[in-house]
């Protein structure tokens, strides 16, 4: 199956203490791309689109609302 991937690069100064934290949180997933994924899908949700959207492409499943519930929400 052929893929269209697009590749959106994030920058963090490792001498800024709030940066570097962020950082370290994002380096401990070992899929970071999947977890910033989640992330955007969060943020896209609590602005009122997102939900509609995934839905509406078919995109959100069940295993993704348990990562998200247990990634995002667990206050770590």
């Amino acid at each position: 199956m052929a893929k269209d991937i697009a590749i959106i690069q994030v920058c963090f100064n490792l001498l800024d203490p709030y940066q570097r934290a962020l950082y370290d949180r994002a380096a401990g997933f070992p899929n970071r791309s999947g977890y910033v994924k989640r992330l955007i899908q969060w943020d896209a949700e609590r602005a009122g689109r997102g939900k509609l959207l995934l839905r509406r492409t078919g995109q959100i499943r069940r295993s993704q609302t348990i990562f998200r519930q247990r990634v995002l929400f667990k206050g770590g």
